[in-house]
């Protein structure tokens, strides 16, 4: 122990000497004590939690950039950092994190040529909104948001573009680098299949994994794509973009996107994006036109200490010649208070799939509610009481066989409360949980089989 104390001494003086920076170290820690009821189980007992972490950063997050003349190559390494952490209750981790890299050629009027990071050929103006539930919404669920993209994906390439309020991007991709080359053939893999410990049955020894014959080099191609956008001060800016390619491919992607923003007064913004994909698919025997889109409308208004309020719209239409079936649509609408200091009152309600697109025999709109409600009482400058409960809801609609569950429910009341320093009790009762990322699976609150009960705990926390 006390060598790697010395060792631990050791690298930070000499990281702090050899990268000229102030090494200040951090220590967190906290210290739980749970007594929980499973109301489905109906187990109970005591949780001991403790943890502690030292992190000394020897090299702090930072970005650095190099390059000042009037045409010059500049590169920026933003966001590096090398830091040790030793947690008590762990084993000591190292994390170095190398950061991203931007390298441009300068010049005059604010043009530049970019060689890294390669350009991304991607149109994604139009967004579907996230569920009510989930803050972290990251757009990966089901249904969401087609995306335009390069029939072949990139391999490297350069931007040419100018930076300022009117500013354009140039983009110049390949599917293919220099060195590839064909995949070489392999010969068969032998061993033993079925080599298992079932008595009924005998290992026999054959070809586990076939021979595979040599693969053609990857085909070498281009792609390019661009954008341009405006900004008028303050108060708005707006854009285009497109892309095309591969230019070899039997269809290749033709993509193209428009979008605005607006605050045409105090407290009021507006959102518009647009996606259309005007290439083609394979629909066997024979090829038919696509001509996708998406569309995505958002207005937000925010009167200071009073109100919030906000709405959304997103239509998804991935085949326009279709004669048949219905636009994805969804919907969104939430409020909150802001008039009362120290307290949180917010709710929110949504539609999804208001036109049955997804499957018009058996399924009918989903609809979602949310209510979030909280209050801190100060009883001095440290020290409060902090009640607080939500509760989200998704209805059993008519029919419904493509989502699962049916109907979900939650809910989650309690009281956090600091009466001394550095300690906070909580009384906490939940039961349901909808999934981070979908308000259409998760578990149900209730009483019978199959549904969540719920869990009471209560939590004693020191922190340092």
């Amino acid at each position: 122990m006390k060598k790697a104390i010395v060792l631990l001494l050791a690298l930070a003086v000499l990281g702090g000497a050899a990268f000229a920076e102030d090494v200040a170290y951090t220590l967190t820690g906290s210290a739980s004590l749970i007594w929980g009821f499973d109301l489905n189980t109906e187990h109970h007992g005591f949780t001991n939690k403790a943890d502690a972490t030292l992190t000394v950063p020897f090299i702090k997050k930072q970005s650095s950039t190099h390059g000042e003349e009037a045409i010059t190559g500049t590169i920026t390494i933003k966001d590096f950092e090398y830091k040790m952490e030793d947690k008590i209750s762990g084993t000591p981790v190292q994390t170095m994190t190398a950061g991203s890299i931007t390298a441009k050629i300068l010049f005059p009027n604010d043009l530049y040529l970019q060689i890294a990071s390669a350009p991304d050929f991607t149109i994604s103006n139009a967004v579907m909104q996230g569920p009510i539930s989930a803050a972290d919404w990251d757009g990966s669920a089901t249904y969401n948001p087609f995306d335009v993209t390069a029939t072949i994906p990139s391999s490297g390439g350069f931007t040419f573009g100018m930076d300022g309020d009117f500013s354009f991007a140039l983009m110049v991709g390949s599917t293919n680098t220099h060195t590839a080359a064909a995949t070489a053939a392999t010969t068969d893999v032998y061993g033993w299949i079925d080599d298992d410990d079932d008595p009924t049955t005998e290992p026999v020894w054959g070809i586990v994994t076939p021979a595979a014959p040599a693969g053609a080099a990857p085909t070498d191609d281009y792609m390019v794509g661009g954008s341009f956008s405006y900004a008028i001060e303050d108060l708005a800016d707006f854009g285009v973009n497109f892309i095309f390619g591969a230019f070899q491919n039997a269809h290749p992607t033709t993509g193209v996107g428009v979008y605005a923003n607006a605050t045409p007064v105090e407290g009021l913004s507006l959102y518009l994006g647009a996606d259309f994909n005007l290439g083609y698919y394979v629909a066997a025997p024979t090829d038919k036109t696509f001509n996708g889109m998406d569309l995505q409308f958002d207005a937000n208004y925010e009167m200071a200490d009073m109100f919030k309020a906000g709405a959304g719209v997103y239509m998804s239409i991935p085949d326009l010649d279709a004669t048949t079936g219905n636009p994805l649509l969804t919907a969104v609408v939430s409020a909150g208070l802001l008039a009362v200091e120290n307290m949180t009152l917010d709710v929110a309600f949504n539609m999804f799939d208001i036109l049955n697109a997804a499957d018009p025999a058996t399924n009918d709109m989903i609809m979602a509610f949310s209510v979030n409600a909280d209050y801190t009482m100060k009883l001095d400058d440290e020290n409060y009481v902090k009640p607080y409960a939500s509760f989200a809801m998704v209805p059993k609609a008519t029919r419904v066989v493509f989502w699962v569950p049916a109907e979900l429910s939650t809910l989650n009341l309690g009281v956090e409360a600091k009466f001394f320093p550095l300690t906070t009790f909580t009384l906490d009762f939940t039961a349901g949980e909808i999934t981070a990322d979908s308000i259409f699976t998760g578990t149900t609150m209730g009483d019978v089989a199959g549904k969540d009960k719920g869990v009471i705990t209560f939590t004693t926390k020191i922190t340092y």
